[in-house]
């Protein structure tokens, strides 16, 4: 993903000296952790193809084609979100978690140059951003306090702001619930009451009268 990898040794903008104080129990009642959506079997073992090329590797080839089947399958992207979401902290490396991010990134900031577009996979992916990021992030910042990998997990949310995915006082919230080592006790695992009902129907709010589609993995 182009803009990501490079020029990720400096400080992000985000979280700078002109930065607005965020209060964290406030931050997480307006993202508390979303609900998680169970993808069709087969879909499952679709993202499953899609992510683990990640692991050595973020490939111009590799992220292309992964983010050209999240795009085929955009009527069910809250559910690939929270499926992401759930395998993110699972991935064993930091290297393999930041591929992923960065696959998501070209995801994001492709539809965001779209003119006219309506957004659907950015307004399905958003609840979930600062849960993939906050694994991620902790897990470099463990591995080595001074490397470059937990900068670059936060260089993400100066890019989202640029392009137009948030406003810059939401990648101020984002940052504040990513960075902690431990967040309030209870803070994970919340969702809305709207999004718990949804999960228990199977379908995230905003997906509703969308009937999923799921076209096979491009080249298939």
């Amino acid at each position: 993903a182009a803009g990501v990898a490079g020029g990720s040794g400096g400080s992000p903008k985000v979280g700078g000296a002109a930065a607005v104080a965020v209060d964290l129990a406030d931050v997480l009642r307006r993202w508390p952790e979303p609900p998680f959506y169970p993808l069709a079997r087969d879909i499952e073992q679709q993202l499953n193809d899609v992510i683990a090329p990640l692991e050595a590797m973020a490939s111009r080839d590799a992220i292309r084609n992964g983010r050209a089947w999240i795009e085929c399958n955009s009527a069910v992207a809250a559910h690939i979100a929270s499926n992401i979401t759930k395998r993110l902290p699972h991935l064993k490396t930091c290297a393999h978690r930041l591929h992923v991010l960065y696959l998501v990134h070209d995801v994001l900031q492709t539809e965001a140059a779209r003119k006219d577009c309506p957004r659907h996979v950015i307004r399905s992916f958003r609840p979930y951003l600062v849960w993939m990021l906050r694994p991620s992030y902790q897990m470099a910042l463990a591995a080595s306090p001074t490397a470059d990998d937990a900068g670059r997990v936060l260089r993400l949310l100066q890019l989202w702001v640029e392009r137009g995915i948030l406003e810059a006082q939401e990648a101020e919230e984002l940052k504040a619930v990513i960075t902690p080592t431990e967040l309030p006790a209870g803070a994970a695992g919340q969702t809305s009451a709207a999004g718990q009902a949804a999960a228990l129907a199977g379908r995230p709010p905003a997906a509703a009268g969308v009937r999923p589609g799921m076209p096979p993995m491009p080249g298939q």
